[in-house]
Formats: structure tokens, C-alpha cells, sequence
């Protein structure tokens, strides 16, 4: 039997001697040992010891130089560039030296990161600017400024839209540092400046064209924004808007220019509370009496047109002679719609009666966009109803009916921080009562038909005057829109009034909202234009009925609430309840004593006035009252405040030379304890005059104290105050202000 393969294979040998092949060269033996090697080499560039390192080069706590972190900030890895940002802020901040000694880098490193693809880097280069631009010096930053800006405005432009929202956060930051230079030629015909390329890139992240003069439109890339989203933007654009609309404000009064037919009469009126002698003359008889005085405009050197252009032109506005009124129109036809459908999308849940009494409710993204679209309202409405000038009718025009179907949706909610069951932070009070403030004063100058007097002259009577006033008033009447809109004017003079007595009442401020010094300045402006709403017509008269007619006949319309006088009324009784030393009383002081001064300026040709013939008339007891609580703030200011008590010796001053017969007899008694009083226990005691530092006030009190006793023409209040005055002059040191008082009193 042959034997299977699976013996022979069992019979192989131990050691068996393997074939070489041809070719293949001798095989390695099995247990042979390897002695070949390889070399390799390990590079450690930042931890060589070739090199020693310089100790006083600042590092980070990861040891990474200036130099190092410059590197990396170009690393294809995001991580890398992210922590190369964060190790800059970290660097920075230890060695402040670096911020201004490698800035040009440091720019360069932040333009680079700009558009860059991961969020990451956008979100922490924002951080890093934040931190950096603030602390930078403005002389510093403004060479480098247009390259920031170039590329912002790039960024603004890209493809993504993610990278277009953080360009913006960039530009927020970049605006709050320096907003002029941001705003550059933005708005000026032909403009080359930064601010041309910044407005055309935000109007663009919102899909509404290039500026206000371009009318290409994309709503559809608005609508789909995200809430978050659209809140940035539309804050940058009204800190844009309001850098570059916005009047360059140097008085609280600022909003008077328009009532003046010559920018020289209103810069006159401006400076009469602040130390300059004005062109006054006597008018008690012209304004008060019936008499025949008054004055030629000639006697001042303001007859004609070579005084000055139009009050609208005048550069106190910073208006650019209509030019940004314009524009500003232009702009809020293309926003009004985003306006709008922003407003009606988010003010149902910003206002909605969630929460409750207990729990606080805070800002949330809707309220804040209601807030800011009321803050673009304000500022593109002020600026296209502050001069008209060089708006096309048809363009005015329909900016008004846009602005009043916008306030119109917007009057649903009015006062807009009046519940009293939901609780809110002080950031939402703060929000609502701005909005309120803007809603307010908008409400109040759309309904304002603009109406001027011609300016007074010698020719001019009581009489004339009278009716060219009321046939103003008539035209102010046939201005306003409709009924729906006296209403809403009305509601707004309510709430005015509310505000000034302390009565608006919210969960947050059950015993009244609180007035602090910059919103009584905002609400200026408001009160101004309610006061000058034209008053109810006057009604016709009618045959009496006899008592069967009376009693079937319709009952007897309710009487029209006039405005100025709810108005006027609330703003007196405020300044007569709210103490010296508050903030708010300086304030209204000036503001209420420049109201009292505008009728007696030949070219002031506004429709306001105190005096009779005026609708407010009727207020004369709390006026009167204003004007005697005078002496006792001074009293009460001593030698403290010496800016206000200039500004009161100035108003009275003036009162004094234009109608002395009117106020003397309300100042004069109470101004001789200023100089010296008589204490019933402790006997002759000096006034806070004695007291008062400043020269130019000493002297400007004592002036005053001369008017009154000349006006006074020897009475015995005269008496007192002279013999007041005496005794203060004599205990002063050195003389020069008994020397003053002599030469005064020679004069009379």
C-alpha cells in the first residue's frame, strides 16, 4: 500500500538545507543580531538650549513673547487663533507699555481676524476690542482709524451674514470710542469720508440699499434676521444716526432757534442769561400798558437780512441749512417700513401683562427692540421737523403720514411704563420711560403747524398784534389731522403734566416716577412744543334758550382742554414745590425765566407768550409766585452755587430793565436778607452776600439791588433794601464794593 502524503511529510528531517534561488543572494541566519541604527532629531524651537532667553521681554503665563503670539494669530488652526487673542488681552493688561508701542501690529492683527470663518475668534477678537480701544488715547487711535474702519465696512459687505452681525458688535465698539470720525462726510452731498462707506454697509446688513439716497430695497434679508440679531444693528444704526443727525447741543434751549427770524437774534437771546449785556430797552407801556413804545430794529443793528440767515440755518442747530433734514427724510421713507414691522412684531409680547406683582420682570430682546425703534423715531423725526427748509412738500409730506401711521400704532400702548401690577427692573423703566419721552415728543411737534408773527417795529400796536396772534392760532388749528390726533396731543399733555407733578405712578414707583436732571432736559423740548398747541377757539356767541328749549336741546358740548395751560400750569407748579438746591430747579429756572424774556425781543416771532394777550394769562398767580421765590433761592444758595445764582442775578437783571413796574414789587421784598438781615434773637446779622467769592456776582447783585430801589421810587421796601445794601458794602474787605455801590447810586 503507498503511503499518504501526510507520512512523508511526518518524515522531514530536523535539519533541512533550504535551496538558494537564483538571484536572491545568501539569506540572513535566523539567530543572527541586527547592529544597524538611525539617527533622528527633535526641533524644540522655543525651548532650545542653544539660545538663552531674555528675561525682560513680558511673556505670558504659557511663556509666549509679543513676537509669539503675532505668529499665531496666523495659525490655520481657529483654536490657535483664538488663544493667541486671548494671550494679547492677558499681555496687554500686564504690560500696559505695549498698548500704544506695538498698536500698529496689534491693528494689523485685528483687521486680519475680522472676517475670519470660525465664530470663536469673531466672538473673542469683539472681547479683545472692548477691552483694548477704550483704554487707547484718541490722538493714538485716530491715525489707524481708516484702515479699522476700511475693513469693518468690508466686513459689513461679506458673503456670510454671521460675519456682517460681528462686523457691526466691531463698529459698535469702534463708535463709542470715537463717533465723529465714524460719521465722517456721512449725509453731506459728494461726502468721501469714512462715514459714507460705514452707513452704506449698516443699511445694507439690514437689505435696504446703500444710504438714504439709494432706493434699492431688500426687505426679505430684514425679515429674516433674527430678533438678537436685528437688536444690534438697529442700535448701531441709532448711535449712528444720532452721532450725525443730532444738534451739537450747547444750551437746554437749543430748541427755540426756530421761533427767531435771524440766527444774531437767537444767539443774542442765548447769551442773555450768561453774562453779555443784550439790546434791551423799556417796553412797559409797548408790552403791558397799550402804550405806544416799543422799538426800531434798527436801534439794534438787527433790521435786515444782513443780521444773519434764517434761525433754521443757524449752525447752533447743527442742521447744515436743511441739507440733513433732507437726508434725514430720505432715510426714514426707506427705514419706515423695517420701522414699523418691527414694532408690530414685537410689541405685543414686550407690552403683554406677564409676571406679576411679586416677581420683577426684566428687558428682554423685544422691549429692547421697541426701545430702539422709538429711539430712531425720535431722532430721524427731530431732525426732519427741526428745519424744513430744503425737504420737497411732497417728501414732507409724506414723512409726516408716515410718522403719524407709526405713532399711530404706537398710541395703543401710551404710557408705555403705566401698569401698576407688573414689576420691572430698572433697566425695563429706564427703556419705557425713553420710549415714552420720544413717543411724546414726536406726538407733539407732527401736530405743530409751524406759524410765525412778523417781527415788532414802532408801527406795531396791541391791537394788530392781538389779532395777527389769533389768526395764527387759527392757522395752528386747521393744521391738525383730525380729532383722533387733538386727542392723542391731549393724552400726551397729561401725561406731561403727571410727570412734572409726580403723579404717573408705576409698580416700581408707587408714590410717583422720579425726575432726575437729564430727563427734566429731555422733556424740554415736549413741553416747549405743547406749549405753543393753539388754544380752544374761541365760541361764538348765541341767543340764551328759554328753559323748555334748554331742557329738550342737545346738552352743551364739554369745554376743550387747552393745552398750553395744562402744560404751563404743571411746569410752574413743579419749580414752585421742588427745593433750592436741586438740580432740576436750576434748570427749570433758566428754562421758565428765557420764557418770560422771549416777548420782550423785538425779532422773536413765535406764537408763545406769557403776557397778556396769551391763553395762559390765567396762570399769573403762579407765575408771580415763580418770580417771588427768586430772592429766596438765592438766600438759600449762598455762596454754593455761585453759577446759579449768576443765572438768577442775570434773569433778574433783565426782568427788571424790561418791565421794572411788573416784577419790582415782587422781587424787592424779599431781596434785602440777601445783603443784611435783622435776627429777632440774635440781633444784625450779614446776608450770604457777604459770603460770595466771585466779583462778577457781587457786583451783578448789587445791580440788581440798584434797579429795584430806582424802580421802586423811594418806597419804603426801597428803603429797607437800600439801607441793607449799605450795611453789607461796609463790612466788606478792601472797599471796591462800597466804592461800586457809590458810583451806583450817583446815577439815580
Amino acid at each position: 500500500m503507498p503511503k499518504s502524503s501526510k507520512q512523508k511529510r511526518d518524515k522531514v528531517q530536523d535539519f533541512s538545507k533550504s535551496k538558494v534561488k537564483l538571484g536572491k543572494g545568501k539569506q540572513v541566519a535566523v539567530n543572527s543580531t541586527d547592529t544597524s541604527y538611525k539617527a533622528r532629531s527633535i526641533v524644540l524651537p522655543t525651548q532650545t538650549i542653544s539660545v538663552d532667553k531674555d528675561s525682560s521681554i513680558p511673556t505670558t503665563k504659557r511663556n509666549l513673547s509679543f513676537e509669539d503670539l503675532v505668529v499665531q494669530s496666523k495659525h490655520y488652526n481657529a483654536g490657535i487663533r483664538k488663544d493667541s487673542l486671548i494671550g494679547l488681552k492677558e499681555l496687554l493688561t500686564e504690560h500696559p507699555h505695549l498698548r500704544t508701542k506695538e498698536l500698529t501690529s496689534i491693528v494689523s492683527i485685528i483687521v486680519k481676524c475680522l472676517p475670519d470663518e470660525d465664530p470663536h475668534v469673531r466672538s473673542t477678537l469683539h472681547i479683545f476690542t472692548s477691552f483694548l480701544l477704550p483704554t487707547l488715547p484718541l490722538a493714538t487711535l485716530t491715525p489707524h482709524l481708516p484702515l479699522l474702519l476700511l475693513h469693518t465696512s468690508s466686513a459689513l459687505c461679506h458673503i456670510f451674514p454671521e460675519i456682517r452681525i460681528d462686523a457691526v458688535k466691531i463698529l459698535g465698539v469702534i463708535m463709542t470710542v470715537c463717533p465723529k470720525e465714524c460719521v465722517d462726510g456721512w449725509g453731506v452731498e459728494g461726502g468721501r469720508g469714512m462715514g459714507v462707506r460705514v452707513g452704506e454697509g449698516l443699511m445694507g446688513v439690514l437689505g435696504l440699499g446703500g444710504g438714504p439716497s439709494s432706493s434699492s430695497q431688500n426687505t426679505s434679508s430684514s425679515s429674516t434676521l433674527r430678533p438678537a440679531a436685528k437688536l444690534i444693528i438697529l442700535r448701531t444704526l441709532s448711535h449712528f444716526l444720532s452721532t450725525s443727525l443730532s444738534p451739537t447741543i450747547t444750551s437746554p434751549t437749543w430748541f427755540l432757534a426756530p421761533s427767531f427770524s435771524t440766527s444774531a437774534s437767537y444767539a443774542e437771546f442765548e447769551t442773555l442769561l450768561k453774562g453779555k449785556k443784550p439790546y434791551v430797552a423799556p417796553m412797559d407801556d409797548w408790552l403791558l400798558s397799550g402804550g405806544g413804545g416799543g422799538w426800531e430794529l434798527g436801534d439794534f443793528g438787527l433790521g435786515g437780512t444782513s443780521a444773519g440767515a434764517k434761525a433754521g440755518e443757524a449752525d447752533e442747530g447743527g442742521n447744515g441749512g436743511g441739507r440733513l433734514g433732507r437726508e434725514a427724510a430720505k432715510l426714514y421713507l426707506t427705514l419706515h417700513p423695517l420701522l414699523v414691522s418691527t414694532f408690530l412684531d414685537t410689541a405685543p409680547t414686550a407690552f403683554s401683562p406677564s409676571g406679576s406683582a411679586t416677581s420683577v420682570s426684566h428687558a428682554d430682546v423685544n422691549l429692547e427692540l421697541v426701545a430702539v425703534v422709538g429711539e430712531l423715531l425720535g431722532t430721524l423725526g427731530r431732525t426732519v421737523l427741526r428745519d424744513t427748509s430744503e425737504i420737497p412738500k411732497p417728501m414732507f409730506a409724506s414723512v409726516k403720514t408716515s410718522l403719524r401711521n407709526l405713532l399711530g400704532h404706537m398710541a395703543v400702548y401710551f404710557p408705555f411704563n403705566s401698569s401698576t401690577f407688573q414689576r420691572r427692573d430698572v433697566k425695563s423703566e429706564a427703556l419705557l420711560l425713553s420710549l415714552s419721552l420720544s413717543f411724546s415728543s414726536l406726538v407733539a411737534q407732527v401736530s405743530l403747524t409751524q406759524a410765525h408773527l412778523p417781527p415788532r417795529t414802532k408801527s406795531s400796536n396791541p391791537q394788530e398784534r392781538a389779532k395777527a396772534l389769533e389768526d395764527c392760532y387759527a392757522k395752528m388749528r386747521k393744521g391738525m389731522a383730525n380729532g383722533g390726533e387733538k386727542k392723542l396731543v391731549e393724552q400726551v399733555a397729561e401725561w406731561v403734566a403727571g410727570l412734572l407733578r409726580g403723579e404717573n405712578i408705576t409698580s416700581s414707583n408707587p408714590l410717583g416716577q422720579p425726575l432726575p436732571p437729564q430727563t427734566y432736559i429731555s422733556l424740554l423740548p415736549t413741553v416747549w412744543s405743547l406749549l405753543n398747541q393753539p388754544p380752544p377757539a374761541p365760541v361764538p356767541k348765541s341767543k340764551p334758550l328759554s328753559a323748555s328749549a334748554a331742557t329738550l336741546g342737545p346738552p352743551p358740548p364739554e369745554p376743550e382742554v387747552s393745552v398750553p395751560h395744562t402744560v404751563a400750569g404743571a411746569l410752574l407748579d413743579h419749580l414752585n414745590r421742588v427745593g433750592s438746591d436741586s438740580a432740576v430747579k436750576k434748570i427749570g429756572v433758566e428754562f421758565v425765566g428765557r420764557l418770560g424774556l422771549l416777548e420782550t425781543l423785538p425779532l422773536y416771532t413765535g406764537p408763545f407768550r406769557l403776557a397778556s394777550p396769551s391763553p395762559l394769562a390765567s396762570l399769573k398767580p403762579k407765575l408771580d409766585k415763580f418770580y417771588q421765590s427768586l430772592p429766596k433761592m438765592l438766600w438759600e444758595l449762598g455762596s454754593k452755587d455761585l453759577a446759579a445764582s449768576e443765572t438768577v442775578f442775570h434773569l433778574l437783571h433783565h426782568l427788571l430793565l424790561t418791565s421794572p413796574t411788573v416784577h419790582t414789587s415782587l422781587i424787592l421784598p424779599s431781596l434785602s436778607p440777601y445783603f443784611h438781615l435783622h435776627h429777632a434773637s440774635r440781633g444784625e446779622l450779614p446776608g450770604p452776600w457777604t459770603k460770595v467769592g466771585s466779583q462778577k456776582v457781587r457786583r451783578l447783585a448789587l445791580d440788581v439791588a440798584w434797579l429795584s430801589i430806582r424802580a421802586a421810587g423811594g418806597d419804603e421796601a426801597g428803603e429797607k433794601l437800600s439801607e441793607a445794601v449799605g450795611k453789607a458794602v461796609e463790612g466788606e474787605r478792601g472797599g471796591e464794593e462800597k466804592v461800586y455801590w457809590e458810583e451806583l447810586t450817583r446815577l439815580s
